[in-house]
């Protein structure tokens, strides 16, 4: 075995490794709500680290040596984001961590580690490892390709032996000579690979174009190319271990995210970068289980359901009393189900009814707790005319302790979720509706979703409903309340966030008592926003100061790279509005409680308080519509933002702007009123 003397040698493995899977060189921004992440796709209490040093986050933060807070894996600075945050932001509890890397670690430390590992059982392992195993002090010390293997199958075949049921995420070998290209023109950065003996593989005569230096360097890549397969092979013999498709060899990196201690490893906003790709990678496989149905895509015809609804838990909210689901020929499936009947007699599991579904079915759930459920596969969903429709059976309550959907074109109906919620990219043409979350919260990924008539209530430091990376998404006629902030996890609770999507219509929804915000638009991945419509929503932040609630913004609709954003006929109360010059902004007949800045662009728009401290009147009243005045609710506190007086939100209105067709209840807006409610 190999001694390693020194850490010096996976400082550039390391960086590289965070550049590489960055792929960009602006610094990541500071997360304002819940992190842009993708929901975890299964249960994780507790994670561990395999590895060198970047799993150790050396010299990231502001001393030298090991930053544990700060790693992409395990680490828990807020402004990193890692996998074991956004875990907990996800589920709403921490998980345990066991850092096991080890710093100047090459492929001969991993047998060891991964026994470690097989001694802690976490629920999830991430592997980072070989760069050492080129970044040698010598061309010829770099590790053979059958020591690389025979160390790198020892480790996974104790994983997948003493860890079955684990999930592995395994990181590729980033290309480590392109960190010559990215770095190349920096003088300190030449001058410091002159000093490292124990790189000098890759960093001998780092800048020269000899051909004998370029087809050194062109060897270096094809050995790491090599590894990367040996690494993949590996990943497909255990039977959950998700393998990053060669993403981080491939992604062109630069030299920006490094720490300025040594020139090599990442620095807070590299480690920060890792953790997203490593996470979207992760939460977005579709190697993590598959639909066990046997696709004869046979089934009861949809138009034969009742498709009456009233899921558990949903007195006093918004959601409508309509009955059950049922049908003589549906399919039936069961918490405990098992064969391919799926028959009222004979219950399958829920897994085995979508794959048998087809054009038109129904699927009738039976009575009972269906524990925590990852749902993928599904292609004999894909591109049916009409959605599958899956609810429950006549008096059932069917719930969830979580419930992650990857499957495309089925509509949910009348279900209970007590965890988080998952509709990941995917699940393509899923509908949402009458459903009821309890606890945490709903996360959005995919294409062309409707969430409606449903209930979202009671979780700590996580969003209500998180819309990222989707389009075409309309969420209509729900009620999100009651989000606090309680957990120490760095994390915010807003009633709805959007980031990084288009397409998006939030109409008709009652929002309350969200710690952080009602609705917030948030920078996620810095990919930007287009296309947003909020329209006829009772929006409150705090409606009583408590220790649950104690601030909090109605809205927040300022990140810059937003394009055509429409907010019209809104209620806004129990907190602050926050709103910037926006492109393509239209603010147009909304009652705002207190307005924030006192610059803020509107049209048609009644502001009933300002930051008075700011100006005496808001720039935009007396112009364009825009007027102050005390607007007269049934019952402000309680929630009910309907118009005790009807002439509190009349205006005269101005310009060309029309208003949203129909008010919160569905009926008819008049130009001449403000607001969500055309009546009380």
């Amino acid at each position: 075995m190999r001694a390693h003397t020194v850490s010096i040698r996976m400082l550039i493995a390391t960086v590289a490794t965070a550049l590489v899977l960055a792929g960009c060189s602006a610094p990541a921004p500071k997360p304002t709500a819940v992190p842009s992440t993708e929901p975890a796709p299964f249960t994780i209490s507790a994670i561990a680290s395999l590895g060198d040093s970047m799993s150790l986050a050396v010299n990231a933060c502001d001393r030298s040596g090991s930053c544990p807070e700060a790693s992409w894996s395990t680490g828990t600075d807020p402004e990193v984001q890692s996998l074991a945050s956004r875990v907990a932001s996800t589920s709403g509890s921490a998980p345990t961590v066991e850092v096991i890397a080890s710093d100047g670690a090459s492929v001969e430390s991993l047998p060891d580690q991964a026994a470690r590992a097989v001694e802690l059982q976490p629920d999830l392992v991430t592997v980072l490892i070989g760069a050492n195993d080129v970044c040698a002090p010598s061309y010829d010390e770099m590790t053979p390709e059958a020591t690389f293997t025979e160390n790198v199958n020892t480790a996974f075949t104790a994983l997948a032996t003493g860890l079955p049921d684990a999930r592995v995420y395994v990181s590729s070998v980033p290309n480590l000579v392109r960190l010559i290209d990215a770095k190349k023109d920096d003088p300190s950065a030449v001058a410091t690979w002159k000093k490292i003996a124990q790189c000098r593989s890759i960093l001998y005569n780092a800048t020269s174009s000899e051909q004998a230096d370029v087809d050194r360097r062109a060897s270096i890549s094809a050995l790491i190319d090599t590894f990367n397969g040996v690494l993949a092979d590996a990943c497909a013999a255990h039977p959950h271990c998700i393998w990053d498709e060669k993403a981080a060899f491939n992604v062109e990196f630069t030299g920006a995210d490094v720490s300025t201690i040594d020139y090599f490893h990442p620095s807070v906003a590299g480690q920060q970068k890792l953790a997203a790709v490593a996470w979207d990678v992760l939460s977005n496989s579709d190697e993590l289980s598959d639909s066990p149905g046997d696709g004869d895509g046979k089934a009861a015809p949809k138009d034969a359901a009742e498709t009456e609804l009233d899921p558990a838990g949903a007195t006093g909210s918004r959601l409508s009393a309509k009955g059950k689901l049922t049908a003589p020929d549906a399919l039936v499936a069961g918490p405990q189900g098992s064969g391919s009947s799926c028959s009222t007699g004979s219950p399958c599991s829920l897994e085995t009814a979508l794959g048998k579904a087809g054009e038109g079915s129904a699927i009738t759930l039976a009575d009972g707790n269906y524990g925590s459920m990852e749902l993928t596969g599904g292609r004999n969903l894909k591109g049916l005319a009409s959605a599958v429709v899956v609810g429950p059976a006549k008096g059932a309550t069917p719930t969830f302790d979580r419930l992650k959907i990857a499957v495309p074109s089925v509509t949910w109906q009348g279900i209970t979720v007590t965890g988080v919620m998952y509709v990941n990219r995917p699940a393509v043409d899923t509908r949402l509706e009458n459903i009821h979350v309890s606890g945490t919260g709903l996360f959005v990924r995919s294409q062309n979703v409707t969430v409606s008539d449903s209930l979202f209530e009671g979780g700590s430091s996580v969003d209500g409903i998180q819309v990222g990376g989707a389009s075409d998404v309309l969420i209509e006629n729900n009620e999100v309340r009651d989000y606090d902030q309680n957990k120490n996890n760095g994390l915010h609770a807003d009633c709805v966030q959007i980031f990084d999507s288009e397409t998006i219509t939030l109409r008709a929804n009652k929002l309350s008592n969200c710690y952080n915000a009602g609705i917030i638009l948030s920078s996620g991945k810095g990919t930007g926003m287009a296309d947003i419509l909020i329209e006829s929503n009772f929006v409150q932040g705090c409606i009583v100061k408590s220790a649950n609630c104690q601030g909090g913004s109605a809205a927040d609709l300022r990140y810059i790279k937003t394009t055509n954003l429409v907010v019209r006929n809104n209620s806004f109360s129990g907190g602050s509005v926050r709103i910037d010059p926006l492109p393509g902004l239209v603010f147009d007949r909304n009652i705002v409680a207190y307005l924030a800045d006192c610059a803020s662009p509107m049209t048609n728009s009644i502001v009933e308080k300002w930051n008075a401290k700011s100006c005496s009147e808001p720039d935009a009243i007396g112009s364009d519509g825009n007027r102050t005045g005390d607007v007269v609710y049934v019952d402000e506190e309680g929630g009910d933002l309907h118009l005790e007086q009807a002439g509190s939100a009349e205006i005269t209105p101005a310009g060309p702007h029309v208003p949203a067709s129909v008010d919160i209840d569905g009926q008819p807006l008049e130009p001449v009123v403000a607001g969500a409610a055309a009546t009380r």
